[in-house]
């Protein structure tokens, strides 16, 4: 196994505040940082015990984009888990997968994320590394730093698609990184 192992989890939420917004959907795929997927991934649906309340106090524009991607409804007709559940079986999926040294966590602007986590997953959470990988920020600076083309993203606006979005956007770049240091 690798020494560094990054977590792409990706977290779909009522809002993007960590104090006031619940986690709706969490998911997640460790890969080494090459982006060799380890092991399964990991997702689950996560129990607000009032889908109505959570439709209420979402953001306009969270409750529009998960009422599009069938989030909604995916909540009202399978099984979701309690938050405390979805913690623990998360936290030992990482540790089964990744070992027992914290991962690095990779997403699109992660920082969202780990926010939402720190208080909804507090044993996922403490499995993370400080470190992360921000793909925005490595996109933003290879397409605006030196014009190279961006990746199509698929915008599923779901935990376990994201999460592999931002793996497959990060492998792009990696290989067009790759490409520029053989041209050196």
């Amino acid at each position: 196994m690798a020494d560094k192992m990054i977590a792409w989890i990706d977290v779909e939420s009522t809002g993007t505040s960590p104090d006031r917004d619940m986690i709706l959907e969490i998911a997640g795929i460790v890969t080494d940082m090459q982006g060799r997927q380890y092991g399964d991934s990991f997702s689950a649906l996560v129990d607000t015990g009032s889908i109505s309340e959570a439709m209420r106090m979402s953001d306009p524009v969270a409750r529009m984009m998960h009422e599009e991607s069938g989030l909604w409804s995916d909540l009202w007709n399978n099984g979701s888990q309690a938050p405390d559940r979805v913690d623990h079986d998360m936290a030992e999926w990482l540790s089964e997968t990744a070992g027992s040294s914290h991962v690095v966590l990779g997403g699109n602007s992660p920082y969202l994320d780990r926010g939402l986590m720190a208080v909804w997953m507090p044993v996922t959470y403490s499995h993370l590394s400080h470190m992360s990988v921000d793909v925005t920020s490595v996109s933003m600076m290879l397409q605006d730093g030196v014009s190279v083309s961006g990746y199509r993203k698929s915008r599923a606006h779901r935990a376990l698609a994201d999460a592999q979005d931002s793996l497959n956007e990060y492998r792009y770049y990696l290989d067009v990184v790759k490409g520029m240091a053989e041209q050196i």
